[in-house]
């Protein structure tokens, strides 16, 4: 007679960091689901990216000066327009605050769909993940409160500071000098920049010390049901009463990050682009398990048990193996005639940005589109070692689908704004090169690629659709979304090496420069 395993408590009081770490593993290798939280959480940044196009797109229209600038690139001298370097200041501010939003609801879309589900695991509930997500929606307005106060101290006012300190450092340091050879570098004006550099490291330690002093506010929110003063405040004690542990996991931390940060420079030498891969990584593996080491630490802070999971029989590639053969089975189902609607829609909005982004190769974009186009063929990478580069292809392209399409559980607009704007810049490649050149440096990868990226826009569509109309259903588009971007990867690793292998020797046999 088989004997059934159940999860147990833990039977000391209190486990110490290495401990909760293997328990973490073993509960993510179990629940590889926990990453999903942390692939909506980027979802957020789908935003920042279309609010910067936008700015983009009005002042290349309306401010640049496109031969001034085609001049800047070629002499390299910035202060042949000094009037540019107001509007790049504008651009930056303009950017840390799109950031700081961004920081905010991605914070809150993170810890709305993990801290809770987290915590059920934590308990010895046995519950998917996509079970509990309607569950989950009712957090989402305490979290995104917290996150404006915990991200709005913590990342928003040190970013504003600082971009106030640099506005007026730059115009105590005359900015049109600053950038010229022969700028004066005084005792006062090395004075003023080492001020600067300081202020940014002072700014930099102080919003690491509020990190860790608000680190178990969204834990106590969602265990404990305090209001959001309370949990600040609660959460600062339990960071006094845990300083040990809570040094030891920042040190933790701190090894893991630099591991990463050497891993992706060894790569970078033997020019293998890698950095977009090591970023999925650490977003969707990393930092879920050490969100769950952190949490054992509250958890235990508290004292509340912690349930072991039981040991699962399958190994990490086994996990992987039904996790991708459900991904394949996924997405042959999406194909179906009740999807037709969400992929008409996704090929509408791809074949409207395109037919813009050709006529807009016409005017001012075109001719800054040009610039960098000219620039960015040049590359040696790309010329000597193109399949090193069919992982960092690969990597950024499916990164954008997972966004694209997770962007849904925002509005169905952000999938769609986001299919606009990649048609409109290959509309606009389309408008500046001869035609010849656009389809054999296109269509080889393209066939593949773009009707992958038209399913990973129309089921983020229907996401952000269900969100708004039919929510009691959303679990199971969500499940629907998460499967089908996994299955669409082979098919972005096929295009990327078509890309870096085959297209580059079908433009040199029809003679075409790089």
């Amino acid at each position: 007679m088989e004997t059934i395993q159940y999860s147990y408590p833990s039977e000391k009081p209190r486990k110490g960091i290495f401990e909760l770490l293997s328990i973490a593993i073993l509960f993510f290798k179990n629940r590889p689901a926990l990453s999903v939280p942390a692939l909506i959480s980027l979802s957020s940044y789908i935003i920042q990216s279309s609010l910067l196009i936008l700015v983009l797109l009005y002042m290349t229209e309306n401010v640049f000066e496109i031969d001034v600038l085609r001049e800047i690139i070629k002499k390299g001298e910035i202060g042949l327009m000094p009037e540019l370097l107001n509007y790049l200041l504008f651009f930056i501010k303009f950017y840390a605050i799109t950031f700081i939003i961004t920081k905010i609801l991605s914070r809150a879309l993170y810890s709305t769909f993990f801290y809770p589900y987290a915590y059920k695991l934590f308990k010895g509930e046995s519950i998917s993940f996509f079970g509990q997500v309607r569950e989950s929606f009712k957090y989402f307005g305490k979290m995104l409160r917290a996150a404006l106060v915990v991200e709005g101290i913590a990342t928003g006012l040190p970013i504003l500071i600082f971009i106030f300190t640099l506005d007026s450092f730059l115009k105590m340091m005359q900015l049109e000098e600053l950038i010229s050879p022969k700028f004066p570098w005084s005792i006062e004006n090395i004075a003023i920049v080492l001020s600067l550099l300081l202020i940014f490291l002072l700014l930099i330690g102080i919003a690491l010390i509020f990190e860790f002093l608000f680190i178990f506010v969204f834990q106590i929110m969602v265990v404990e049901d305090l209001g959001l003063v309370a949990a600040i405040a609660k959460s600062v004690f339990l960071v006094l009463k845990n300083i040990i542990n809570i040094a030891i996991y920042a040190v933790l931390q701190f090894i893991l990050m630099l591991i990463v940060i050497l891993t992706t420079l060894l790569f970078q030498i033997f020019f293998i682009q890698i950095s977009e891969i090591v970023q999925i990584v650490v977003a969707v593996v990393f930092y879920p398990i050490l969100d769950l080491v952190i949490f054992g630490i509250y958890l235990q802070s508290i004292n509340q048990s912690i349930n072991i999971p039981k040991e699962t029989a399958y190994s990490f590639v086994e996990v992987f193996l039904r996790i991708f053969n459900k991904g394949l089975a996924t997405l042959k189902s999406f194909i179906s005639l009740k999807n037709v609607p969400y992929i008409a829609y996704a090929f509408l909005v791809y074949f409207i940005g395109f037919i813009l982004g050709s006529e807009y190769s016409k005017g001012p974009l075109g001719d800054l589109f040009s610039i960098f186009y000219t620039l960015g063929k040049t590359s040696i990478a790309f010329q000597q070692y193109p399949l090193s580069l069919s992982s960092g292809i690969f990597a950024h392209n499916w990164q954008v689908s997972i966004l694209t399409s997770l962007s849904g559980t925002l509005t169905f607009a952000w999938p769609a704004m986001n299919c606009f704007f990649n048609a409109l810049i290959l509309g606009l490649l389309y408008g500046l090169v001869p035609a010849k050149i656009f389809f054999i440096g296109v269509l080889p990868h393209g066939v593949i690629e773009l009707p992958s990226f038209l399913l990973a826009v129309s089921s983020g569509l229907k996401l952000g659709y269900y969100i708004i109309v039919k929510r009691d259903e959303v679990d199971g588009v969500l499940r629907e979304t998460v499967y089908l971007l996994v299955g669409l990867a082979p098919f972005f690793l096929i295009a990327a090496l078509i890309e870096a292998l085959i297209t580059p020797q079908l433009l040199k046999l029809f003679s075409v420069k790089f």
